[in-house]
């Protein structure tokens, strides 16, 4: 008699990580014994979930099918174990956490500081970057990044927001220099770069249209930035949220509306297989802070 609820575990870490070897790994198995339970569960349910090749392994409509349906059902039962298991026992632990430098800064820290408030025992371990990266690289546990990147690993993610970036300038840079209509202007005014990319200091604008700026300061700190604006020093070329405070003062305005790019969607992305109730909750609590 097959152990369905076991099985599903395995055939649903199987097609999260594609690969026999990391399945094993991750659940402290042999890839033969692996591979032997996806077998049984296919000669159980008469039907073929994988087209195996010495290369990779291909899903198959019916094994898509049944992983949306197994995706749900153990996420509903980890919930359903969580909501009577959580409340007699310390959640502790560490997290690991990647996330862009310029998002983590303005709406992560604070939201950090009030998880660890609820969460005394958890350790967050907090790195902010302007570097592309793959989660499954690298020892971290979440990701929080744009969705440029969100596809290149084959990880669980959340949607957390949408942004919408812009050119700007203060009002006083715009007395002193003028106010550019067309993107051939900004060859003529001073910019700020923000290096969102080692190397990679292009605007991409819309309809994938390239500005390549040219300026007094070059920066991965979103403060320098900022502050290099307020002081005149040229443009910028950012997401609004940074200059909310700014803009809603009217002491920044933005500069060639028609040129902004197609919005740009955030999530947090995790290894779905076994995941911690420590990094549930601080997914839980992400979702909710950005509905």
């Amino acid at each position: 008699m097959i152990d369905w609820l076991h099985s599903l575990k395995i055939f649903t870490t199987v097609v999260e990580t594609n690969s026999f070897s990391k399945t094993a790994k991750i659940l402290y198995k042999s890839p033969s014994a692996i591979s032997k339970q996806v077998s049984s569960l296919e000669h159980y349910l008469k039907t073929i979930l994988f087209i195996r090749s010495t290369r990779k392994l291909q899903l198959t409509e019916a094994g898509f099918s049944l992983y949306q349906q197994a995706e749900k059902l153990l996420t509903e039962l980890d919930t359903l174990k969580d909501n009577f298991v959580a409340p007699s026992k310390k959640i502790r632990g560490t997290i690991t956490i990647k996330a862009p430098i310029q998002f983590g800064e303005y709406f992560l820290t604070d939201l950090f500081a009030e998880f660890m408030l609820l969460y005394p025992e958890i350790c967050l371990k907090v790195i902010f970057t302007t570097d592309r990266f793959f989660l499954k690289d690298e020892s971290f546990d979440l990701a929080i990044r744009s969705e440029e990147y969100a596809f290149k690993d084959k990880t669980h993610r959340e949607y957390l927001c949408t942004t919408q970036k812009g050119i700007f300038a203060t009002k006083n840079y715009l007395d002193k220099y003028g106010t550019p209509k067309t993107l051939k202007d900004l060859s003529q005014h001073r910019c700020i770069t923000m290096a969102e990319q080692q190397d990679k200091f292009a605007w991409i604008l819309k309809n994938k249209q390239i500005f390549q700026p040219d300026g007094p300061l070059i920066t991965n700190n979103p403060n320098m930035m900022k502050a290099a604006l307020k002081a005149n020093l040229g443009l910028v070329y950012v997401s609004s949220y940074f200059l909310q405070n700014e803009i809603s003062k009217e002491e920044v305005v933005e500069l060639l509306s028609h040129l902004r790019p197609e919005p740009t969607k955030f999530y947090v992305e995790y290894e779905k297989a076994h995941v911690p109730l420590r990094i549930k909750k601080l997914v839980a609590f992400l979702k909710t802070k950005f509905s």
